[in-house]
């Protein structure tokens, strides 16, 4: 009876594709040509920051820019390489309100991250400042950390970091003005410093929708280290080729 309710219900309300529009038989998902346009990232790939790598040395294989300046977090994994596609499917999820598309993202994200995510125990998302905050409604990143939290049962904490000046938006800088837009712009809120030992041993993972030069994790893991929490993954929906 309920097959049959589900059926009338597809036919009145059809699944579309996320990108494109067509009707496809899944909710959330890709029609057979917009699975084409993207890429997920399979190995070999970077260890450190998961970059794709043109080939594999050796399991603990680093990519040209984490090998100049390696970055502060054990390791990040991402699940497609950034490209128009993906840039369309995440406009949607930030900028139009379609938060549905946490359940594609989030899932995606915790498929391509196997190998680190049995370790965490904690996820936290990259905070907005409150004035973007109130300009965009709500953190896409906080919506991927509690979905990714949900599909594996672990703990988010949604304020653990905040962030103490609005900056610009980094998609306007060039890499070299990144870091330095971002450098002291984020602080672990104080209402966890009286017992920040209780987090000292635990795996933090950082969430957030794409990894570009890695400016914004690398300084969420610098305030997070500087507290005694050494144990900093990251997971994000894409990777940008640099």
């Amino acid at each position: 009876m309920f097959k049959i309710f589900e059926n009338i219900i597809k036919l009145i309300f059809p699944c579309k594709c996320i990108l494109c529009g067509k009707i496809v038989d899944e909710k959330d998902s890709l029609c057979k040509d917009c699975w084409e346009k993207i890429r997920f990232i399979e190995k070999p790939y970077c260890s450190k920051c998961c970059a794709p790598l043109e080939f594999k040395i050796s399991d603990d294989d680093l990519c040209a820019n984490c090998l100049k300046n390696e970055p502060l977090y054990i390791k990040s994994r991402s699940a497609l390489i950034y490209n128009h596609y993906v840039a369309k499917i995440l406009f949607k999820f930030k900028f139009y309100d379609q938060v549905q598309l946490k359940y594609f993202l989030a899932k995606n994200m915790v498929n391509h991250s196997k190998d680190i995510i049995d370790k965490i125990d904690i996820f936290i998302p990259v905070p907005l400042h409150k004035k973007r905050l109130k300009f965009r409604k709500y953190n896409q990143s906080l919506l991927l950390a509690n979905e990714i939290a949900k599909i594996t049962n672990k703990k988010v904490l949604h304020n653990f970091l905040f962030k103490n000046e609005n900056t610009k938006p980094q998609v306007t800088l060039k890499q070299k003005d990144r870091t330095k837009n971002l450098k002291n712009k984020f602080s672990i809120n104080s209402k966890y410093l009286n017992n920040i030992k209780d987090f000292q041993n635990l795996n933090f993972a950082i969430v957030d929708d794409v990894m570009t030069t890695g400016s914004t994790i690398n300084e969420c893991t610098k305030e997070l280290n500087k507290n005694g929490i050494k144990n900093v993954y990251a997971i994000t929906f894409a990777k940008t080729r640099l």
